[in-house]
């Protein structure tokens, strides 16, 4: 049978003794009270932070919010070695986290899933997987003993970050879905279901969402094929109509590939360049790109050979 200790204006923990339960009980309005100082503290933290997975008016913890709630409550996670699984024939990892007290007592637990049907971890390493099980296992852990305190928090939901970004993603890919640009296509895989456009002014203007299936390579102006406004605004702002645009990294090597091809050496191909009036490649504008590809398409053709006499720069 448990034993009740009433224990009042002392800091104290569940603990056992003699293989007994000791449950110490403490008046309700001071654990009010000091739940709501933790949430206050909580929230302050939350405000600073730089990058918040916020959703339906709600803000989510990340494993590390919750460990910082743990420590107004003497509260720690211990994560396990995690195991690969397999379910319904789908791989994945497993682990399990446990949340002790300050004497080493478990006082709560949960385990915690990634599998391979998930978008962004279908063809990430085994470690990887691994590592994400564990920080699941972790933020449920720690969730299920002190979600009590975080919804006390302004704004502050109680599910973990890890339980909602699948849902909070899928949401976004729908959102985004009616700002997808069906006539973009990714210059480096080719693929325009995945194509998105920056909504940061200090990031290139357009990407092929990673998270989404996509292969990340980011880019200035999209490329279009298609009829209409849309393909009179691409043709107004794309890289490909706008000549004062520089080059992008695939012309460049197009402009290398195709002097080595032509058995052109490099100082040969540089002088080539600096005719047209660059130092360097990266800063060849496009409207002068096919002028150097045609040089060097013709390049050994006697009106471009240079005279037998002639002085070879140093």
């Amino acid at each position: 049978m448990n034993d009740v200790i009433d224990v009042e204006h002392k800091e104290t923990s569940l603990v056992k003794a003699d293989n007994k339960l000791q449950v110490v009980s403490r008046p309700p309005d001071i654990v009010l009270q000091e739940a709501h100082a933790a949430a206050a503290a909580l929230t302050d933290v939350l405000s600073k932070k730089k990058k918040k997975l916020e959703f339906n008016g709600k803000q989510y913890l990340e494993y590390e919010d919750w460990l910082l709630l743990g420590q107004f409550y003497n509260a720690y996670c211990k994560t396990h070695d995690a195991v690969e699984i397999e379910i319904d024939g789908i791989k994945g990892a497993k682990a399990r986290a446990d949340v002790l007290d300050r004497n080493g007592v478990v006082i709560g637990g949960a385990e915690g899933y990634c599998m391979r049907d998930e978008t962004q971890w279908k063809t990430k390493p085994f470690f990887q997987l691994a590592s994400m099980a564990q920080t699941r296992a972790g933020s449920k852990a720690m969730a299920n003993r002190l979600r009590w305190v975080a919804v006390l928090a302004e704004g502050v939901s109680g599910t973990p970050m890890e339980e909602m970004k699948e849902q909070i993603d899928s949401e976004s890919e729908k959102k985004q879905g009616k700002k997808t640009f069906d006539n973009q296509a990714c210059p480096e895989c080719g693929s325009n279901k995945y194509v998105r456009k920056s909504k940061y002014d200090d990031s290139k203007e357009w990407y092929c969402y990673k998270k989404l299936g996509g292969c990340g390579h980011q880019w200035d102006k999209a490329k279009s094929e298609g009829k209409g406004d849309f393909a009179d605004y691409n043709k107004a702002h794309n890289d490909n109509y706008t000549a004062e645009s520089k080059i992008t990294k695939a012309q460049q090597k197009e402009i290398f590939d195709n002097a080595k091809k032509a058995g052109m050496s490099n100082e040969m191909r540089n002088a080539l360049i600096a005719d047209v009036g660059y130092s360097v490649s990266k800063d060849i504008k496009k409207k002068d790109l096919p002028e150097i590809l045609k040089a060097i398409e013709t390049y050994g053709q006697k009106d471009l050979a240079p005279e037998e006499e002639a002085d070879v720069p140093i």
